[in-house]
């Protein structure tokens, strides 16, 4: 379930020589929460063949303020179509994070009608999901080569590879028998939030 309340109020705030500035800005809460219930033989690992699931459950809430503003520089003259910056930023208070502040800064220089230069640079920040954080435990089968099996193109092309099986003990002649490797898949609750700074350059 995710409950979301928001409210924005923005638009035309004044003219400038090159046009108008523009801003927005507004506040957002999100809660998310969600569970998974199997039922006592799944758990038991008696209805998928013999892999068994978890129940879980999990949620957590986000407070955030945002605000933007679009600001006309210079327009209309010899070599200066538009020269135009915007800002943005977004304060978000995560009740299993803390703070995070992300803002955003770019400009837009246009010499004439059919050409445009655009700059940017923002950070950015993506916390785990609902199901990424709390999706219960499951019994997995996924598909893997053992990189000592001797027919293995890891074993056969790389010399490293095969000095790396010797010094573990593994056999000259050990070959991989069953494919699949028995593994537990599912959320992770102390998963932590990606962060990244973007910079672009481009021509339109």
């Amino acid at each position: 379930t995710l409950h979301n309340y928001g409210a924005s109020i923005g638009g035309d705030v004044v003219e400038l020589p090159a046009g108008m500035l523009a801003f927005v800005a507004g506040v957002e809460y999100q809660r998310h929460a969600g569970y998974d219930s199997p039922d006592p033989l799944t758990v038991a690992g008696q209805v998928l063949g013999d892999n068994a699931s978890q129940p879980t459950e999990g949620s957590f809430s986000v407070s955030e303020a945002f605000a933007e503003t679009v600001i006309p520089l210079l327009a209309d003259l010899p070599y200066v179509k538009k020269v135009e910056f915007n800002a943005a930023v977004r304060v978000s208070d995560y009740s299993n994070f803390g703070n995070t502040t992300n803002p955003s800064f770019k400009l837009t220089y246009a010499p004439v009608d059919d050409v445009m230069f655009r700059a940017s640079i923002s950070d950015g920040f993506r916390a785990p999901s609902l199901t990424e954080l709390y999706s219960g435990q499951n019994d997995s089968r996924p598909a893997a080569t053992d990189p000592c099996d001797i027919k293995s193109v890891a074993y056969t092309s790389s010399a490293q590879t095969r000095a790396n099986c010797l010094a573990a003990g593994v056999s000259t002649s050990f070959e991989q028998k069953d494919p699949q490797f028995r593994s537990k898949i599912g959320g992770n609750p102390d998963l932590q939030p990606e962060t990244s700074t973007s910079k672009i350059v481009g021509v339109v």
